[in-house]
């Protein structure tokens, strides 16, 4: 939706018309503090796909798996990125 066609339907200008955060989130549900239920779902999601570990933990663990995975491809160091550079051209 463009600026304009916004403004055309909320002629007062959109900081009167627009919802962001908690405002947003208890205007959709009708119900208030209906952030915390979000989050909390969140939180929970996550948890169960991520279990024990943090996110960042298993952001870690697979960079560390995809550089052991490039450096036996493609060896280690300046030598190995140039391998990988000719590999693609």
């Amino acid at each position: 939706m463009t600026l304009r066609l916004l403004n055309t339907y909320f002629p007062d200008g959109l900081k009167k018309n627009t919802l962001i955060g908690k405002e947003l989130w208890d205007f959709l549900s009708g119900e208030e503090n209906y952030r915390e239920k979000v989050l909390c779902n969140i939180i929970e999601g996550t948890k169960q796909i991520l279990g024990d570990k943090s996110f960042m933990k298993r952001i870690k663990e697979k960079i560390n798996a995809l550089t052991i995975e490039f450096e036996n491809k493609y060896g280690s160091g300046e030598k190995g990125i140039m391998k990988y550079i000719n590999d693609q051209f």
